[in-house]
């Protein structure tokens, strides 16, 4: 499986990550090293939208990404 190169930002996950205390990184990471992917819908940047999961100690993060090649754009993400 050839790994995400390109990150970009939404509007929408910036706000997540404040609100929610993530960080940048561990989305990245989640998305590139998951437990758990799944697929959701059609993206607006040509790709298709997964529900990434990986448990780190006790701790579940969630994120949202439209997958297309090797670039990736961050959409949501929350702790399970």
């Amino acid at each position: 499986m050839e790994r995400i190169k390109v990150f970009h930002t939404t509007t929408h996950g910036i706000n997540r990550v404040f609100e929610r205390g993530l960080s940048l990184e561990a989305m990245k990471d989640v998305v590139n090293y998951h437990d758990k992917k799944q697929q959701q819908c059609r993206g607006k940047h040509k790709g298709h939208v997964y529900k990434f999961e990986k448990t780190v100690d006790i701790k579940t993060l969630v994120v949202i990404a439209e997958i297309n090649k090797t670039e990736a754009w961050l959409i949501s993400g929350w702790f399970k």
